[in-house]
């Protein structure tokens, strides 16, 4: 009997302590996940977006970077610099201890959650070429086997999961031989089965609408970087060709596109007005709005899971900072003050 009390109270304890650092005793908002440099590598930390409350959830002696929470905001995904290459890592907000997914893998970009939080897809070199491959997350072994999903000669950067699971769109940049030397955005079937080319520009970040309809991306092109938008011809399917729309094609570097959770806008970053700012348009690229003035560079916007607000990067203060507005640009909070550089944010 008292065993048993034991363990409840420790899962207890365990349970409390989660609420306590992910702020559910105020309103219930999901923290926002980041890398600070205050030890002198990386690690990852939660911040309260109400009172810019940060808890250090990982500690290891080395260098962890692009935290991304799973869609159902149970864990999150990070990599870790080890000897043998970089690995994979979870950091489970029930259990509150990280642990290892896929050891030397080599990752070198963020890894794109299922749509059922269910499996992580990543770009890995193991095979002696860059390759796409997914696993499962879940804890039974058979379940994290890792499973190659493409094997060609394209040099392949992860965009995005369809909100559906069936198809994951990458960039290529074109170092492979014949067809695949080409540069565009694919698909490719999520077991592995098809791919298709969707373009065959130097476009890249590519990223789902929320309600899959759509998908954003960067296009570089004579030096400049511009926003486009694709979407399945009129009647037609994703295998059946797609129709490219512009949203912001000017003379200045227009990326980083992110949809809102609503696929009604898309927040960017742009310096169309001479240094890099936060900027927000409609879905078709209509009515882009300034959201932050300063005179130092401001990135890597996120929104909030109901798309009330936006976090994103700021040197204004020197180093760079989180802070976080309302969608409109107004109510701007800085949240972290700690004198490191403070990067990656992730809502």
């Amino acid at each position: 009997m008292v065993k048993y009390a034991v363990t409840w109270l420790r899962r207890l304890a365990v349970a409390v302590a989660a609420l306590l650092m992910t702020g559910c005793f105020l309103g219930g908002s999901q923290p926002i996940v980041y890398v600070s440099q205050e030890d002198g590598q990386g690690n990852l930390f939660l911040l309260n977006p109400e009172n810019g409350e940060a808890t250090q959830v990982t500690n290891h002696g080395v260098s962890d970077s692009f935290p991304r929470w799973s869609p159902d905001g149970s864990t999150v995904s990070f990599l870790r610099d080890e000897e043998q290459g970089s690995s994979v890592f979870l950091y489970e907000r029930e259990d509150d201890t990280p642990g290892a997914l896929v050891l030397n893998a080599g990752v070198d970009y963020p890894p794109v959650w299922s749509p059922e939080s269910d499996a992580l897809a990543f770009v890995s070199p193991k095979s002696g070429s860059s390759e796409i491959y997914a696993v499962g997350t879940g804890r039974d072994s058979d379940i994290r086997a890792v499973q190659q999903v493409t094997v060609n000669e394209l040099d392949e950067r992860l965009g995005d999961w369809h909100p559906d699971g069936a198809w994951l769109v990458f960039s290529a940049s074109g170092s492979g031989k014949g067809k695949d030397a080409e540069p565009g955005l694919w698909l490719r079937n999520a077991q592995g089965v098809d791919q298709i080319r969707l373009t065959n520009s130097r476009d890249r970040d590519p990223r789902w609408s929320p309600d899959g309809g759509r998908i954003v991306f960067a296009r570089v092109k004579n030096g400049n970087e511009d926003i486009y938008a694709m979407a399945p011809n009129k009647g037609g399917s994703w295998r059946q060709g797609v129709r490219e729309i512009p949203l912001a094609v000017r003379n200045s570097a227009d990326h980083s596109p992110v949809w809102a959770p609503d696929s009604k806008s898309i927040a960017f970053v742009s310096d169309r007005d001479g240094n890099p700012e936060i900027y927000v348009m409609r879905a078709d690229g209509e009515k882009p709005r300034r959201l932050t003035f300063n005179d130092a560079a401001d990135h890597s916007p996120v929104w909030s899971p109901d798309g009330k607000r936006i976090a994103f990067v700021s040197f204004v203060y020197e180093q760079g900072e989180i802070l976080v507005m309302d969608a409109d640009g107004s109510n701007q909070q800085r949240l972290t003050n700690n004198g490191a550089e403070d990067h990656s944010p992730d809502w």
